[in-house]
This record gives C-alpha cells, structure tokens and sequence, in this order.
C-alpha cells in the first residue's frame, strides 16, 4: 500500500456511511403527525401507517410524515397485498426520506420490489432488487434490508453492494446498530477505491466492524490489500479516523506480510522489490492523507532487491523496530531501527562480490526521496560490519551513500583474513564499493608474515609486521598501503622509521617496500648457524629507502650513511641483498663515490662491496684512498679484510702497523 492509500481508504468510510442512512431513514419521532393522502383511508396517528379494515389488496399506496421543518418522508406503494395481524405487505416500494450530515440536509431514496412492515416494532423488510441511493452520489444494492426501528438495527442476511463516487465495495451481509454506532460487515468484505489517474486499491476481508464513537474500522480475518502489484497481509487492519472522517492512524496487527513492486512505491524508481514482514505495522498520515510514518515492530524484517542498474543482491534489514519516515509527497526520506539490527547483503548469479552483514543495536539513516537510496547512515553501539573474511567493528558507525564509504568510530578495528591484517586507529573509513580503506590518529596496523612467495618479509617467518603511523591510505586498486606522519614498521628486531611508509602488494605476492623522509632502518642479521655469534646490527640512514621482496633487495638513496659494526659508509645510494631465506645480508654495495670508516681508517673510492661472510669490503674507482693517522695509500682498488687487519692495494699487499689498529678497538671487528 503506498501513501496515497490512506486518502483512498478515508473514502472507504464515507461509503460504509450509506448504510448508516438506512437507520436513519427510518428513525423517526413516534409522535409525528401523518399527512392524510387521499383517498385513502385515514392513517393512524402515532405510527404513520393507515389503518386497512377488510380489504386485502389496496393499490397506489402513498405515506408521508413530516417531523419539523428538515425531516420528511414519503413512501409510495404500487400495492398492499395483504395484512397479517400487525404486518402490511407492499409491493413495487418507493421510499423518499430526508437526512442531516455534517449540519447539511440531503435526500436519500430506496426502491424494493417488496416491504413487509410491522409499525408496532418499527420494523421494515425491504426484499427483492432493494436500492438505496443518496442525492451525493451513493448507492447499495441488496435482496434485502432489514430495519427495527424500536432496536435502532438495520441489517441484510444477503450479500450487499454499495458505491459512492470513486469508491464501490461489497460483503456477505452486513449490520448496523444505531445506538452503538457500530457497523459490522461479514464474509468476503470488499471495499474498492477508483481514484481518477490513479490505480485502484481493494481492502479485501472476511469481517469488518466500524465503532463511530472510536472513530475506528476494523478488518479481521484474512486480510488483504492490494494496489497495483503491492499487496498487504495480515490478521486485523484497523483504521483510526477524526470527527471530519478523515484517517489518520492505520494498523496492520499480526502476521504482516508487505510485498511491493510498483512504482508507487517509494523510492521504486531505482529500488526493486520490497517485502516486509514484521507482528505489527502502525502508519500515521498527515491532514492531507499523504503517509508520514511507518513503524513495523516486533521482528520486523525488510527485504529488498538491487536496482535495475547495481549488481544484482538480496538486501535483508532486520530489527526489532523499524521506522520509515516520508516526505510531503510521499517518498521515504529517512529510517530508524531500535533493538538489534542485521543489514545482510547477499550477492545473486552473476554477481561474484562477498556477502556482506552490518550489526548493531540501532540505526538511523537519511534517505534521497528521489531514488530511495541512502544518503547517509548512522549505526549505533556495537557495531560489527563483514565483508566475506573482512571484519570492521566500532561502538559507532556512519555511511555516507553517495561516496559509498563506512566510518568506524569509537574504538574502531578492521580485520581481513584474507590479506592477514588487523588495523586499529581512532578512526577508520571503508570504501564499501572500492575497498579501499583509510584511517586517522593512532594508527596501528598488524599484518601476517607467513606464507608468501620468496620467503617472508625480511626473512621473518613467524614474527608479524607492525607498522604504526598517524595516518593511513589503502588503495585497493594497486594492493597499496601508505603511511605518513611518524611512520614505524616493525617484524622481529628490525624496524624501519620513516616520515611516510608504502606497502604494497605485487601480484606475484611479494611485497615491495618504500619509505621516505628521515629514514632509518635497523637489521639484524642471522648468524650462519644456531651456535654462530650473532652480526652486528645493520644501520641505515637515507632519505629514501626500497625493499623488493621478490629480488630480496634494499635500496638507499640520497646521503646514505650505513653502519655495520665499526664499519660504516657514506654514499649518495647503497644497495643491500639478502640470502635466499632473507635472514642474512649476503652483500651491500655504496656509490657512486663512497667514503668508508672504520676505527681511525678512511678510504674513499667510486664504489664499494662489502661481504659479511667472508669479512671483506673491496673500494673501486680511478683513484681509491686509504689514509689512517700513519700513512695514506693510494690505487684503483682496495680490499678490506676486516677480520686481520689485511689491506692490498692494486694486488700488492701491504700491511698497517697491528699495535696502531688493535688500540682503537678491543676486540676484533665482526660484520
């Protein structure tokens, strides 16, 4: 039922009031004086019927009582065809009577082939083709209509028609009691609203009661409504209208069921089809009869299906309570669930994409009448959001529908087991249609090391990689993570400190490290075997640095400075390889130009190659210098071997004064 329905149905009423205009035809004062018609006999004066004495078979029969000057009728006969005891049969009826409404006089008619009259119980019993018209454009149609005038009760054991303008309807029989107020229609109770342009809409049920003086109509017992492909069901429908007639209030109670698809639907111009399901579904209308409100309660359950032009899912809400707030015009612009709500997205053939669930204890969302599409979504405490092995949890959450992003707040965290990955941040926001992910302040990021193509991240095969920064920026595209602002990365002992860090992703699944600004990164080698004294930490310290998993390869660019030990270099780029596991350094080269320290020893050459397994640092270049406080040497290669102190220069070997290098340092210098 869509928000035009309350406006047809406020029509509904007014039609049920056509039977309200049979009792009060025939209410009347008993006291009335009765016109005489002539010739006919003289009519009793406290009932308004003449008295007939021997005959039985009078013709051209008129009545007429008048009750002040707004209240008349009139009721001609073709004939009486007989009298038994206090009964007058009359055929071929015509009874014109004068009615108030609303303060204004109108006019009412009803014909019968037959009416059997009883004056001392006032009651009157209209039979055969009986119509009841009204000068607004009513009309019923029945085999019979009963009237006790004495019981204020009108009524018809036969199944009964009335229309009024636009609106038509129908039932088995029907009763009207007066003094209650109180209409009741029963067995296959139809009401049936026609409005100009518009499609028609059908209250379908077994029985139906109007309680005037509530101001309610109510339908039980299989009740349908349908209105151009929407269909609502449910056990009792209730209707809750103001002194004017006009609805404001509509209930849908007990196994309710709310299927959509038409375009009056709201939103149904991009939105597919919509099923609800929920113990209760409570509607509140404006003056105008436009839809303003709609609660459904108690496992309420909301189904809907992609629009045509979205990847085709099945979108499941569910909620304790949800409210769906419309516009002037009728179209949903907001929604609101209480108690613990599930959002579920399941994607349908073709559509491959992840199932994706939403829970938390309540939501409130901004809608765009226009499309019935979310503009934006708050959810509340305890929020937990899915996407196939994809976790997001806050104790807020919010989503704006036209970036189709969700931000995870208060205490946020994003797991993805696909990817090995557990980010923690002050605040984290989720491509929803991208995957891509951002987050803010306190970032915190663990990532799994195991299990990847040419070994794990350098060389760490059960420790994970930490890497902590204030911001964060994932790109989904290029599997690329970037992290500026204090940037630390971390697996095991070694670290790399950086102003911006950018992880990626390749698709061979190796990972391709870059860090720039201030960077420095501390590694510590293997030793060759579990008995083996430990290396010295590797020092590095450059303006950018890149370390490509796959070729097992670290490069430093820009004012170099790597320390080992009590060797250290400078150099404008550096470049480290490790062993094949990644556990050890198997080579680092310095240049273009390198300047090499160790203890009160500086060489400088066009480039240089140091080997930690064997201990050796070899400096080329056209012209390669040694100098220490005792001499200087001078050649185009130079080779180091750091464990003996050895030196040789062009293939010569010299050999420095021992007592000088053994007193800058008191032990002998390890890698």
């Amino acid at each position: 039922m869509n928000a035009r329905s309350p406006r047809l149905v406020r029509g509904a009423i007014l039609g049920v009031l056509l039977l309200v205009g049979v009792s009060i035809a025939w209410t009347y004062r008993r006291s009335a004086p009765a016109a005489r018609p002539s010739p006919s006999p003289s009519a009793s004066p406290s009932l308004g019927i003449p008295q007939i004495a021997g005959a039985a078979r009078t013709q051209n029969l008129v009545f007429t009582q008048v009750s002040g000057a707004d209240s008349k009728f009139k009721l001609t006969a073709g004939e009486m065809v007989g009298k038994e005891e206090e009964e007058l049969r009359l055929r071929t009826v015509d009874f014109e009577f004068d009615y108030m409404q609303k303060g204004t006089k109108h006019k009412g008619h009803v014909v019968a082939d037959e009416c059997i009259y009883t004056p001392t119980l006032q009651k009157a019993v209209f039979q055969g083709h009986v119509k009841l018209t009204t000068d607004d454009g009513a009309e019923l149609r029945t085999e019979q209509l009963i009237y006790r005038g004495d019981k204020q009760i009108a009524r018809s054991e036969l199944p009964v028609e009335f229309r009024r303008q636009t609106l038509s309807g129908a039932a088995k029989g029907f009763e009207y009691q007066g003094q209650e107020g109180k209409l009741e229609m029963n067995g296959d109770v139809l009401v049936r609203a026609e409005p100009q342009g518009k499609p028609p809409l059908e209250i379908r049920s077994q029985r139906a009661v109007l309680l005037r003086e509530e101001g309610t109509m109510r339908f039980t017992e299989a009740v349908q409504v349908d209105q151009a492909g929407d269909r609502l069901t449910t056990d009792r429908f209730e209707l809750d209208f103001g002194e004017d007639q006009v609805i404001y209030r509509a209930r849908a109670i007990e196994r309710v069921v709310l299927q959509t698809s038409s375009a009056l639907t709201p939103g149904a111009a991009a939105a597919g089809t919509r099923h609800l399901k929920c113990r209760k579904l409570d509607l509140w209308f404006r003056p105008d009869g436009s839809l303003q409100e709609a609660t459904a309660v108690d496992e309420a359950v909301l189904t809907t299906a992609a629009a045509p032009k979205e990847p085709p899912e099945r979108r499941r809400l569910e909620a304790g309570v949800i409210t769906f707030k419309f516009d002037g015009e009728g179209r949903l612009e907001g929604l609101q669930t209480l108690k613990e709500t599930t959002f579920t997205a399941t994607p349908l053939p073709p559509n491959k994409g992840a199932v994706r669930t939403l829970k938390c204890a309540r939501m409130t969302g901004e809608m765009d009448p226009v499309t019935g599409q979310p503009k934006r979504i708050e959810f509340d405490k305890d929020v937990v959001f899915t996407e196939g092995k994809r976790r997001g949890t806050g104790q807020k959450a919010f989503f704006d529908g036209a970036k189709s992003e969700l931000f995870l707040d208060q205490g946020p965290q994003l797991v993805d087991g696909d990817q090995g990955s557990d980010l923690t941040a002050q605040g984290i926001l989720i491509g929803t249609g991208t995957g891509n992910v951002t987050a803010n302040e306190q970032v915190r990021h663990l990532l799994k090391n195991t299990g990847r193509a040419g070994g794990a991240f350098l060389g760490h095969t059960d420790e994970p990689i930490l890497i902590t920064s204030r911001f964060l920026e994932y790109t989904a595209k290029t599997r690329t993570a970037r992290y500026w602002e204090g940037a630390l990365l971390r697996t095991g002992s070694d670290e790399i400190r950086a102003v911006e860090v950018r992880l990626q992703d390749q698709q061979a699944g190796a990972r391709r490290l870059e860090a720039e600004g201030s960077v420095i990164s501390l590694l510590h080698p293997r030793p060759d075997t579990p008995e083996a004294r430990a290396p010295a930490v590797v020092e590095a310290r450059s303006k950018k640095m890149v370390y490509e998993e796959g070729k097992r390869q670290i490069t430093y660019e820009g004012d170099v400075a790597i320390k080992q030990g009590d060797i250290a270099t400078r150099s404008p780029q550096a470049w480290i390889v490790l062993t094949a596991d990644g556990q050890r350094v198997e080579s680092m080269t310095a240049g273009d130009t390198v300047e090499v320290v160790q203890g009160n020893r500086k060489a400088r050459g066009s480039k240089g190659i140091y080997t930690p397994r064997d201990e050796i640092m070899v400096l080329t270049g056209d012209h390669v210098v040694l100098q220490d406080p005792q001499q200087k040497v001078e050649g185009r290669s130079l080779t180091f071997h750091v464990g003996d102190d050895r030196i040789l220069v062009d293939g010569r070997e010299q050999v420095r004064t021992q007592t000088i290098i053994r007193a800058q340092q008191k032990e002998p210098p390890s890698p």
